[in-house]
């Protein structure tokens, strides 16, 4: 399984029925990732809260499998 696909399918999991987009940092290796969640769970958060609960997802992954992300979050509507 590529790493994106295991990164959405991880975000999926924690974000059910939110929109989660993940791919490839332009220019960098396949352990550098670009991710959008869009998540009513972020409102009332501050930013750095919201990307805390993406990273808190990913910790297992950047043992191995990642090096860095790009996180975006925003707040459903």
């Amino acid at each position: 399984m590529k790493i994106t696909d295991k990164i959405h399918e991880i975000l999926k999991i924690g974000f059910p029925g939110d929109q989660v987009q993940v791919g490839p940092m332009r220019g960098a290796s396949d352990d550098h990732l670009e991710i959008i969640v869009t998540s009513k769970k972020f409102e009332g958060l501050m930013l750095l809260e919201q990307h805390q609960m993406v990273m808190d997802l990913l910790k297992e992954e950047f043992k191995d499998a990642l090096h860095a992300v790009k996180i975006k979050t925003k707040v459903s509507a």
